[in-house]
């Protein structure tokens, strides 16, 4: 979107997924997944990670998604998306949802990757959902050469850094150095929540700018809104 509107998009990718071996137990609970009352996906990744262990044909539980990226990769899959946010794309906008305000006695699937927050599970078993929540992949830091991206930033070739996740921004941070912490934090950063922001904030970056959400669609409204801004 942003080369199409006559902007230079430097890629830079900062997380990569692997697949997660699981247990005997968890394939298990994904080979019968239909005695869930809800299966809840939280990633497009957790999707695509899913299909290898569930029957698609037979009976499935409702599916919610966490957004709309997540809910259309849950379309290709073949399924039909029952619940997601109309804004928000994240864990306070599933639990906003109406239908999961009473939730009581309800078996729950929570479909994600390792680590995240535990905002979902916490709060869907406090209202008494039965929650079984497993790890389909691991995120891990990738080992993607710097020195392009800090060559650029060094001479000002960059003008907006986008991030879309607390684990992206420490992952930038970390790959590219002290070198590159020098241009960095002086650069406007495009948060994709107010989460993000908070930890930009705290790791020193001068500039911030938030987007509704970490969709793509938010974000490149929100590079419109900043160009539009700073041509003025």
């Amino acid at each position: 979107m942003v080369a199409d509107a006559g902007g230079e998009a430097v890629s830079f990718p900062v997380i990569e997924i692997a697949p997660r071996e699981l247990t005997v137990r968890e394939r298990e609970l994904l080979r019968s997944w239909q005695q869930f009352d809800l299966a809840l996906f939280i990633s497009a990744n957790a999707v695509s990670h899913v299909l290898r262990y569930v029957d698609t044909t037979g009976d499935c539980p409702q599916i919610a998604a966490v957004g709309a990226k997540t809910a259309a990769a849950i379309v290709r899959a073949g399924l039909e998306v029952a619940l997601v946010p109309e804004q928000g794309f994240n864990s306070e906008a599933l639990l906003a949802l109406p239908e999961l305000q009473a939730i009581e006695g309800k078996r729950v699937l929570l479909l994600k990757g390792e680590g995240g927050r535990d905002l979902l599970r916490e709060e869907l078993r406090r209202r008494g959902g039965e929650v079984q929540e497993i790890d389909l992949y691991q995120r891990r830091m990738t080992s993607v050469d710097p020195e392009p991206v800090n060559r650029q930033g060094i001479m000002g070739t960059i003008d907006l850094v986008a991030v879309t996740s607390n684990e992206g921004l420490s992952n930038l941070l970390e790959l590219l150095g002290e070198q590159g912490q020098n241009w960095l934090l002086k650069t406007p950063l495009l948060a994709g929540s107010s989460r993000i922001a908070e930890q930009a904030r705290s790791r020193g970056f001068q500039k911030i700018i938030v987007a509704a959400d970490p969709g793509d669609e938010s974000m490149f409204r929100a590079v419109l809104q900043w160009n539009l801004e700073n041509r003025a």
